[in-house]
């Protein structure tokens, strides 16, 4: 019957999906010979669900994409961009989200993000390098042990019963108050490295989210709304046609609005009881301008 004859075109897919004894291209057009010689579907139907507007758009803006990453435009936009919005966490963030959600708009949102985290990547590793020494280590050392020192002097002061009067008390009483460097290096170690994790995590963040609401701006950002054009233009064909200006035009307000709102939502939860990453990477600026040139 028909449909069987459907269920195994549908299972010889499957197997050549999964096992690949011939290239994914390849299988992908086993329906075009089979499905005619089984005399389920004509030839001319088949094709044109290979080679429909759709598929042809989805195919135009990957290759935009692939000419993009080849020519490395993006990574020439995104650092320019990072020059004109200025150093600083905050700013650096900013840059990132509007850059990723530019670029979104008129590529596809998958391969924008594949593109842009080599780039930020290569930024995070100069600016959070382990081997390399940053103000952040300076500033926020010398913060964290100062204040744990005098808070560790001032428990100690209050819970010693007695005033030292021998040279032995007295060098018992300095140990007690005043914690050793290679502890309190330690700590801030700790405290350093767990602030490049916050940081690193938080420009990662930023390129995903500026990416995803820039996704929503045109037809072909993302392949969901290629699929949403197709459908609705099966459903109603007696419909005027959704064009890529009428889309632009009544999802590009929505784009800004949540790219604003992402970017507050996460500056507020990484920097939220965090002030010190406001202090790390001091250099940022200059390693942007280097890596440009």
């Amino acid at each position: 019957s028909q449909m069987w004859k459907c269920a195994y075109v549908v299972l010889i897919m499957s197997l050549y999906w999964i096992i690949e004894p011939i290239p994914l291209g390849a299988t992908s057009m086993i329906p075009v010979a089979l499905l005619p010689l089984l005399g389920l579907m004509k030839t001319e139907e088949i094709c044109d669900f290979y080679m429909n507007e759709t598929n042809m758009m989805f195919i135009g803006t990957l290759t935009m994409a692939i000419a993009i990453e080849h020519s490395n435009l993006h990574q020439r936009l995104a650092l320019k961009t990072l020059c004109l919005i200025g150093a600083g966490i905050r700013r650096l963030v900013l840059g990132l989200m509007l850059i990723s959600m530019f670029l979104a708009i008129w590529i596809n949102n998958v391969a924008i993000t594949a593109m842009m985290m080599p780039v930020v990547d290569s930024l995070v590793n100069e600016l959070l390098g382990e081997k390399q020494e940053t103000d952040c280590d300076a500033e926020c050392n010398g913060v964290i042990t100062e204040k744990i020192a005098l808070d560790h002097v001032n428990e100690k002061r209050h819970s010693y019963s007695k005033v030292p009067t021998s040279e032995k008390e007295l060098v018992a009483y300095q140990e007690e108050c005043c914690p050793s460097e290679e502890a309190s290096s330690t700590v801030d170690a700790a405290t350093v490295e767990h602030c490049r994790k916050r940081i690193r995590l938080l420009l990662y963040l930023s390129v995903i989210y500026g990416a995803n609401t820039g996704a929503i701006t045109t037809i072909t950002s993302a392949p969901s709304n290629i699929v949403f054009k197709f459908v609705i233009e099966e459903l109603y064909k007696d419909r005027a046609p959704v064009d890529y200006a009428s889309w632009m035009f009544f999802a590009l307000p929505i784009t800004v609005l949540s790219t604003i709102l992402f970017y507050f939502a996460v500056i507020a939860f990484f920097f939220w009881r965090k002030p010190e990453m406001d202090q790390c990477c001091a250099s940022e600026g200059d390693i942007i301008q280097q890596n440009y040139k």
